[in-house]
């Protein structure tokens, strides 16, 4: 396949409609994104040259990549240079860069490596050529893609134990499930269409009944849903055998199927790292919390758990004179188990909603298998849920009165957080007599 276009969507950032061009090679492929990803990490680690150059041989381009050393690795990654040498993207309105007004997105052609100097000593003649450990690279990054690194749209990832991945697909599948478990609202788990998900992996075919886009860019497809299940299965296994996920649950079928990774510990996320949520800062600087707090908590805790906590807020300032309503506000939030008592002991606990979500009678919760009510038996027992809790819990999603993607992470909590999530999820549940 020499390029391919397509549209797709991830997470809440938008829209990304893209197109690769590669001329006469072949578009990026197999190891041709650990390469990019070594590169734009020595670019990092290298102080962010104002001349878009890094400098390293090829032993340090290996370790950067997660790749093995040896004749065969060295000698896919001087394919793999070539490749990236050539090939060209369009990003259709969907490039951002921060201003002073807000984001300001626009279209943009791109390629990887603008130019590239190779030296090296050989003891043989046929070796001139071709690239050994300590094959000398310098190479020129393409301005826009370096400008995406100084603006800080990149993450660094655990190194040690990026490196113990054997495969370039679970190598991927790790680095865009760190971007996506730092963006989203439940750092425990992601969930997104399995079709979606295959298409952002590069999962597409050539489609033969379609004329060509443009010179040199056939029209391609989504390979089919099993196709892209099975593909997937062995980076999964490799992502849970290395401790970095606790399982990946099915749900739905078809084109409908919905992937849910449940991660093994959720994402630490410091307060340097992670972005501002300007909707959390005005939820909570208008319950008189401090910018500067408010802006602390956006960074690490997910606007579902503030809008539960405004609820609770909400529910105690109606009925009891705070003198402290900024205290009260992050108090909850920091201490959000000691709270679940009080939306129902106010002096009028009639009149307080419950802001425990419930489900609505049209949503549709596809029933779990078997092999599922196993797997989700085996996870909870590693918590310290009581045996009626566990059951009652399995029964609910056996049943489809709750998700089966919200009770499996459940598995990644401890203590008074666990407690939290357990008695949110058993209000949404029907009382013995059939009342909620």
């Amino acid at each position: 396949m020499t390029g391919w276009q397509k549209t797709i969507q991830v997470d809440d950032q938008g829209v990304i409609e893209l197109t690769c061009e590669a001329g006469k090679r072949l578009a990026p492929h197999g190891i041709d994104a650990d390469v990019v990803f070594a590169l734009t990490t020595a670019y990092y680690l290298q102080g962010r040259p104002d001349d878009y150059t890094v400098t390293l041989n090829v032993s340090q381009l290996c370790d950067l990549a997660g790749l093995t050393r040896g004749k065969d690795k060295y000698a896919r990654i001087q394919e793999s240079i070539q490749r990236l040498k050539v090939v060209q993207f369009t990003s259709r309105n969907s490039w951002g860069r921060p201003s002073k007004r807000g984001w300001q997105w626009a279209s943009l052609s791109f390629g990887v490596i603008d130019s590239i100097r190779e030296a090296d000593e050989v003891d043989e003649l046929e070796q001139a050529g071709r690239y050994t450990a300590k094959t000398t690279l310098r190479i020129r990054l393409n301005e826009d893609l370096v400008n995406s690194i100084r603006d800080d749209h990149t993450r660094l990832i655990d190194m040690t134990f990026y490196v113990k991945l054997k495969q370039p697909l679970t190598r991927l599948l790790y680095r865009l499930l760190e971007e996506q478990r730092h963006l989203s609202s439940q750092p425990a788990c992601y969930q997104i269409s399995l079709i979606a998900w295959g298409d952002h992996l590069g999962f597409r075919e050539v489609d033969t009944s379609k004329s060509e886009i443009a010179p040199g860019v056939p029209a391609t497809r989504v390979i089919r849903s099993d196709r892209i299940q099975r593909a997937l299965e062995p980076a999964h296994q490799e992502l849970i055998d290395q401790n970095y996920l606790n399982a990946v649950v099915k749900t739905h079928r078809g084109k409908n199927q919905t992937l849910h990774y449940i991660f093994k510990h959720p994402a630490q996320i410091t307060e340097s790292e992670a972005p501002i949520n300007q909707e959390i800062v005005d939820l909570l600087t208008a319950r008189y919390v401090t910018p500067g707090r408010a802006e602390n908590f956006s960074r690490v805790t997910a606007l579902g758990d503030v809008q539960r906590a405004v609820e609770i807020y909400e529910g105690i300032v109606k009925y009891k004179t705070v003198k402290n309503k900024g205290g009260l506000m992050a108090d909850i939030l920091t201490h959000p188990a000691k709270y679940e008592s009080k939306i129902v002991t106010a002096t009028e606990p009639s009149a307080v909603q419950s802001p425990t979500p419930v489900l609505e009678e049209t949503e549709v919760v596809s029933k779990p298998t078997e092999e599922q009510r196993g797997m989700l038996s085996r996870m909870l027992k590693k918590t310290v849920l009581p045996e009626a809790t566990i059951a009652r819990l399995i029964d609910a999603v056996m049943t489809s009165q709750l998700p089966l993607s919200e009770v499996v992470t459940l598995s990644v909590y401890k203590d008074t957080a666990l407690a939290a999530h357990v008695a949110a999820l058993l209000a949404r549940l029907p009382t013995p007599d059939g009342d909620h």
